[in-house]
């Protein structure tokens, strides 16, 4: 348990990854963080944090990732506008992260500029399922894209 004036809210799932979980305080839903910082007087983990990736990574189109062009379509969702910028290795101030979102949002929930993920099953799968608006829904694009069968689907 972290001291409060120590203590941040994570308003961003992407931050999880830099701040020391017994750091943070996670609401069920991010949208919600706003309204808790503010019964806890606690400031939000993105007013906290700035940061860019490390390096420059390779922009690609989402529909360009067949993968998830078919995860898409076995959950009924529109492939998201834009692309995702893949890195080999995604590191933030020389942290590696899965996935990443630059500029940060300016509120929970809402899509910022850049979504940046790690070449990985795990990094592309959250930062598809954030720029989709599937968040809630990011365990299930992972196990779609590990194994993209029927069965998954069923249990």
């Amino acid at each position: 348990m972290a001291d409060a004036t120590d203590a941040l809210v994570l308003d961003a799932p992407w931050l999880l990854p830099v701040w020391p979980p017994e750091r943070l305080v996670a609401p069920r839903d991010h949208a919600d963080a706003p309204a808790l910082a503010e019964v806890l007087d606690l400031p939000l983990a993105s007013e906290e944090t700035a940061g860019v990736p490390d390096d420059d990574g390779e922009f690609v189109e989402w529909s360009a990732l067949p993968a998830l062009v078919e995860v898409a379509d076995l959950l009924d969702l529109p492939v998201p506008d834009g692309g995702v910028v893949v890195h080999p290795d995604l590191r933030v101030h020389g942290r590696a992260v899965p996935w990443w979102c630059e500029p940060l949002a300016d509120s929970p929930g809402t899509p910022p500029g850049t979504v940046h993920a790690a070449d990985s099953t795990e990094g592309l799968a959250r930062a598809f399922a954030w720029a989709a608006g599937r968040w809630s829904d990011r365990a299930m694009v992972v196990a779609l894209l590990e194994e993209p069968e029927p069965g998954v689907l069923l249990g």
